[in-house]
């Protein structure tokens, strides 16, 4: 859905279209929340039906088998499916306004590369100890399952006394990320590339 909002908008300024569009519509701010709100539509739309029939789907499967499903999973799997859709409802947004922003769809798809392929290996080389505050994917689990734990690496004591893994709460080695946290890490970068994209889009001129 990144790409899907990435290439959405790209079109327009790859081909010079939108300078055309606002002839027929001047007021920037107006243009650029009109796309924004069709992605996210869109985006959400197939995003719902599409994982709304998978677990569908897999429940007639296992039904079919006359196999015993526990009370309350099917909601517990829609909800999961619906909260992913949330996500990739997010990711059209935040590739549409990252691109507005920069104006290349190839900036955008790179930044998209770069982020997930060496901001992973940045984490995991000289991240903090605990990366769940910063790390997109732990973030993004919190997010579609309702909250997530992860592996946080004890510090240097645990190993000296072994004992400790037992009785200090900073020798667990699991920490954990809460629906909420993970909504506002995703809130705060949609709405900071969002202000900059819509401050942009208004001063900047269009070719």
């Amino acid at each position: 859905m990144f790409v899907a909002g990435t290439t959405f908008v790209g079109h327009d300024w790859s081909t010079g279209s939108m300078s055309n569009q606002l002839l027929f519509e001047p007021r920037r701010a107006r243009v650029w929340a009109a796309k924004a709100l069709a992605l996210v539509l869109a985006a959400a739309t197939v995003s719902v039906v599409v994982l709304t029939a998978y677990w569908l789907g897999l429940y007639a499967v296992v039904r079919g088998r006359d196999q015993a499903v526990p009370d309350g999973t099917l909601l517990a799997c829609l909800q999961h499916g619906w909260r992913g859709a949330g996500i990739a409802a997010a990711a059209a947004l935040g590739g549409y306004a990252l691109t507005m922003l920069s104006r290349s769809t190839v900036f955008s798809l790179g930044l998209l590369f770069g982020v997930s392929v060496a901001g992973g290996l940045l984490l995991a080389t000289i991240g903090p100890r605990d990366p769940g505050p910063v790390d997109p994917t732990i973030n993004a689990q919190a997010v579609i399952a309702d909250g997530t734990t992860y592996y946080v690496e004890p510090p240097d004591k645990c190993y000296r006394d072994n004992s400790l893994f037992d009785t200090d709460p900073d020798c667990s080695a699991q920490g954990a990320r809460s629906l909420g946290e993970g909504l506002a890490y995703y809130g705060v970068l949609l709405g900071v590339v969002g202000a900059a994209s819509v401050g942009s889009f208004r001063r900047r001129d269009v070719p």
